[in-house]
């Protein structure tokens, strides 16, 4: 909090005119302030002696990139370990474009000489990423594992290891983990991994997010994460899967339960177009045990038809559903909507559970600016006929 003072320089006591303000005492403040500009100003304009000054605050967040950085700024941190004690967020890339394993060499020869002494001198992490990373060794997880116990944010991209347990080995230490992404991991070899007693501290997830489009190694990594219990907490589930009928969503859903409030599914193509609303039913994942949700959001790319939306909504059990957005991807014409049941849409949103749902937005894909007038007009045109609460928009984007 600053205190401005509302007051000429004639009438601010002389104690108060150049008041020494001791550098660690300013240093503190600025720390404290370093989201807070406005209060930092007001400080520089109560004291123009003390001035907001590049601090350590300013390496809270790193991004090292492999091999960009893999020499004069990674030196330079793992030189300064007062700095690195300050990292809040630290990101690591590497390339994904690997061409022969020599790179896959010299990564792990940089991630052994330089990420080690970087990790050891962490304190206070937060979040880490990294991005195209190679773990090869099971001594450079060993070795920074202690330094992961403060992440609460963990995310993998696109990330390779030599062995599955090494996976496990890497969850394992980050047992502050609030928050999991992963996208398409692989493995070499999907090996026995050791299940940990009760008693050993696990993540506890809030959020998780799954994207699943191409790796085949993404089913197990699902059936572990399920097996040892780290999805019961999760609140915020957002999953991305290349086919509908694939294990994601099908094993999380279940795992997850009554304690789900946010779902984001998108699919991003289907096996069968179905034609009907029973064969929807067949394909669809059920969320009717999802007792506490707030918001949902289905994406779909590649389906031709529009069964699945009464389908879906009318799935909904819990009466604390605010939010519904419903992507669509493929492209329509006009006249696809004109033979959609909106009398079944309207039916499932306005049953007596959804009675604090606010809003219910489209979200269509058209090729032109000109179809997206037409596709507004269409969908404005029916949900007139029935939409008598204003609850539903659409959202048209080419």
């Amino acid at each position: 909090m600053a205190i401005i003072l509302d007051a000429t320089p004639a009438q601010v006591p002389p104690s108060l005119v150049h008041p020494g303000i001791p550098p660690e005492l300013s240093d503190r403040v600025i720390d404290f302030l370093h989201d807070d500009w406005t209060a930092l100003k007001a400080c520089s304009l109560t004291c123009k002696a003390w001035l907001p000054t590049s601090r350590f605050h300013l390496w809270n967040r790193v991004v090292l990139r492999y091999p960009g950085d893999g020499t004069d700024y990674a030196e330079f941190l793992k030189a300064s370990p007062v700095i690195t004690s300050c990292i809040v967020d630290l990101t690591i890339e590497f390339p994904t474009d690997r061409s022969n394993d020599t790179s896959r060499e010299a990564e792990a020869e940089w991630m052994t000489d330089t990420l080690i002494p970087i990790f050891s001198t962490l304190k206070i992490l937060r979040q880490l990423m990294f991005l195209g990373a190679y773990f090869g060794e099971d001594a450079f997880l060993a070795k920074i594992s202690s330094s992961l116990s403060t992440a609460r944010v963990v995310q993998l991209s696109t990330c390779h290891f030599s062995k599955f347990s090494s996976f496990v080995e890497l969850v394992w230490s980050c047992p502050s983990a609030e928050n999991l992404r992963l996208d398409a991991i692989s493995f070499d070899e999907v090996d026995a991994y050791t299940p940990r007693p009760l008693s050993v501290p696990r993540p506890e997830l809030k959020f998780l997010m799954i994207i699943y489009y191409s790796s085949v190694h993404m089913p197990v990594v699902i059936d572990w994460l399920v097996s040892e219990g780290f999805c019961t907490h999760v609140d915020f589930l957002v999953v991305f899967q290349q086919h509908i009928d694939s294990p994601a969503i099908t094993r999380l859903l279940p795992a997850v339960g009554s304690n789900l409030r946010h779902l984001s599914v998108s699919y991003q193509s289907l096996p069968t177009a179905p034609d009907s609303k029973d064969d929807c039913a067949d394909l669809f994942p059920t969320i009717s045990h999802c007792t506490d949700l707030r918001s949902l959001n289905f994406i779909f790319d590649g389906i031709g038809t529009f069964a699945w939306i009464p389908l879906v909504i009318s799935q909904i059990s819990s009466p604390h559903v605010q939010e519904i957005d419903l992507g669509i991807t493929e492209f329509f014409a006009p006249d696809d909507f004109d033979r959609f049941d909106w009398p079944s849409l309207w039916s499932a949103l306005t049953q007596p559970r959804l009675v604090k749902l606010k809003s219910v937005r489209f979200t269509v894909a058209v090729e032109s600016c000109q179809s997206s007038k037409k596709m507004k007009e269409c969908i404005t045109r029916h949900l007139k006929k029935i939409d008598t609460r204003g609850l539903i928009s659409v959202d048209c984007h080419i």
